[in-house]
């Protein structure tokens, strides 16, 4: 019976310390704002080889591919780079928890504010797409019809909380896919105006 217990006891740590240790490429994976952040943006060229080795270190397989296509079809001055990675920065990690070998799943919330005149949200579709809780639709359809011409300062904020998945194949090495869900979200509308109750 002791014999049984050691080895029960055994097993039951190494599958501990087989899901304890996180792989180089989801460290990685949870630092690429800061990365991004850091590059030298001189020479746009020089530019995506580095991000794209970076993304090497992370990524295998189709999702590479996808990832170093994204890259290579960017160009630095837009928002094409700086928006995806200021979300990122707005994004903090809350749990990672191994499901599987090879399988995380992540918890995330963001928090963005996007200004109205340089961030392309589909504002018609907002309420859906986001799971917003705390206004309708109407509501929001209501908000944007009562701001002035040409308004400077009109901003939406999100506070979304996101499952993210990572499956990195039995070897744990790099990212095979990953797959974002939104759980669901609140959002602040700038400036407040007095909006009709929802029905």
């Amino acid at each position: 019976m002791r014999r049984i217990l050691i080895i029960i006891t055994l097993s039951l740590s190494l599958s501990v310390n087989v899901f304890a240790s996180e792989p180089e490429s989801l460290q990685l994976w949870k630092t690429q704002s800061d990365f991004f952040w850091k590059m030298d943006f001189s020479n746009e060229e020089q530019f995506k080889i580095n991000l794209s080795n970076y993304y090497r270190r992370i990524y295998t397989g189709d999702m590479l591919d996808r990832v170093l296509q994204w890259v290579n079809n960017g160009r630095l001055g837009s928002e094409y780079y700086s928006g995806r990675f200021s979300e990122l920065r707005d994004t903090t990690i809350n749990k990672i928890e191994a499901v599987r070998k090879g399988l995380f799943r992540v918890e995330a919330i963001q928090k963005s504010c996007y200004n109205l005149n340089y961030n392309q949200l589909d504002l018609d579709t907002l309420v859906i797409v986001y799971k917003v809780s705390n206004y309708t639709q109407i509501q929001v359809d209501e908000w944007l019809a009562s701001l002035p011409p040409e308004s400077d300062n009109a901003e939406i904020c999100l506070n979304i909380v996101q499952e993210i998945n990572l499956n990195m194949g039995a070897k744990r090495e790099k990212i095979l896919s990953e797959k974002w869900n939104i759980i669901n979200s609140s959002l602040e509308l700038k400036p407040k105006r007095a909006l009709k109750k929802s029905r």
